[in-house]
């Protein structure tokens, strides 16, 4: 049933399968369909959704476009991207000068994940793994106890090794979670 109609420009929503679609010029140009079980909702074509203000999000399922060129965009402002991910899945975060980019690249020994932080010039790159604050009890019902923030690499293995800092400063490495213990573990240059 059509939800709008101007012209050849109209809304139709489908109540079998959830799905609007957005026609202009007689042209389906983005469908969004909604999972009732799930809630999830999945957007395919090439178009963008903006709201009242200045953000945007731009769609672009063009298979002539190159895999690496960006298929969802956020936008904000006049075109100023906020942020973008691309038919490889790699997502590119970008806030001014600041550029922080997920995803996977071709190297030389196979392909590697990365996380990459770039700064603007003569700005440097900071990445956090912030604690988890004590929450007391509230009515007699909750309690979270303080934990340290954790890095964990795993070996060639597959095994998990959590590296973190302790209340005297110390960087400590295990095979277990430290959990609210952080003077579990072993102080690195320590192990044998």
């Amino acid at each position: 049933m059509n939800v709008w109609s101007s012209g050849n420009d109209r809304i139709v929503y489908d109540d079998a399968t959830n799905k609007y679609q957005f026609v202009i010029d007689g042209e389906v140009k983005m469908e969004i369909t909604v999972d009732s079980n799930s809630g999830v909702i999945a957007l395919r074509g090439h178009g963008t959704i903006q709201s009242n203000g200045d953000l945007r999000i731009h769609l672009d399922e063009n298979q002539a476009t190159a895999p690496t060129a960006a298929k969802l965009k956020v936008l904000s402002g006049a075109n100023n991207e906020v942020f973008s991910v691309n038919e490889q899945g790699e997502v590119d975060i970008h806030q001014g000068a600041i550029e922080t980019r997920i995803g996977t690249q071709d190297a030389d020994t196979g392909y590697d994940d990365f996380l990459i932080v770039a700064t603007g010039m003569n700005r440097r790159g900071r990445i956090e793994i912030r604690n988890q604050p004590e929450s007391g009890v509230v009515g007699g019902e909750f309690y979270q106890p303080k934990k340290a923030g954790i890095l964990v690499l795993y070996d060639e293995d597959g095994r998990e090794n959590f590296l973190w800092v302790d209340s005297n400063g110390k960087l400590r490495i295990s095979r277990s979670n430290p959990e609210a213990n952080d003077l579990s573990g072993t102080i690195v240059g320590t192990q044998s």
